[in-house]
């Protein structure tokens, strides 16, 4: 459904007053003149005026819809580009290493989410995310701090809920099925590309590393998206 906007409808009130204005005043000028010289005036003064709003009207269509062109093709050569470099660097080279990543152990989710919080760092990207891990490190679960905030705000707007916000547990917001941030599993022989495309198949931030690709197998890494719009500029 085509919106008509604001703009729309002045634009085409300058047109048809134009194409109007110039009809009528030509009738008058014809009609009340007793001499050539005087409608040639009127018409010489009032003519380029009426033409330059219909030609100003024009131009503001006609570029503008060239300037969206221009922008979009800019884009995809960009994106073309950022698909190109990012093919050429192995997710090795920029992972975070698994002894790097702040995280959880399956036997720790009994902890506490405002004492998560207490500990995410806004100074460091990776610590305002958290991976949960089993002993073997295997990724088992992944909470975001927007999604730790949203859960224990959502819980302090239940009025029917006993349980006070400062006793919700990293378990009680895993079992929430309405609140998952997905994450996927790549090998290590996979690109940044591949993990790009990854993200925006399943429209996640996160991506694993494992040596094969099989979420059963021990982390060795992550990438995030912030590691992907730092490596896809140009």
């Amino acid at each position: 459904m085509t919106i008509f906007t604001p703009k729309d409808a002045l634009a085409l009130g300058i047109t048809v007053f134009s194409v109007l204005g110039v009809a009528v005043l030509s009738l008058v000028v014809i009609s009340i003149s007793h001499d050539n010289t005087t409608g040639n005036n009127v018409l010489s003064a009032v003519l380029p005026l009426l033409g330059s709003w219909v030609g100003t009207v024009l131009a503001y269509y006609f570029s503008r819809d060239n300037f969206e062109a221009a922008s979009q093709s800019l884009s995809n050569m960009v994106d073309k580009v950022s698909k190109t470099e990012l093919k050429s660097v192995p997710v090795t080279e920029r992972m975070i290493k698994v002894d790097e990543i702040f995280h959880k152990q399956e036997s720790e989710t009994n902890q506490k989410l405002v004492d998560i919080l207490e500990k995410f760092d806004d100074s460091k990207e990776i610590w305002s995310r958290l991976p949960i891990f089993s002993d073997e490190k295997q990724i088992k679960g992944l909470i975001h701090r927007a999604t730790i905030e949203k859960f224990i705000m959502k819980n302090y707007k239940n009025t029917d809920s006993s349980q006070k916000v400062e006793d919700l547990t990293i378990m009680d917001l895993l079992n929430d099925p309405q609140l998952k941030d997905k994450y996927d599993v790549l090998s290590e022989s996979s690109t940044l590309a591949d993990a790009k495309q990854k993200m925006e198949q399943l429209t996640c931030k996160d991506i694993f590393i494992t040596k094969s690709g099989k979420q059963e197998e021990p982390v060795i890494g992550w990438i995030t998206n912030a590691i992907i719009m730092k490596n896809a500029k140009l």
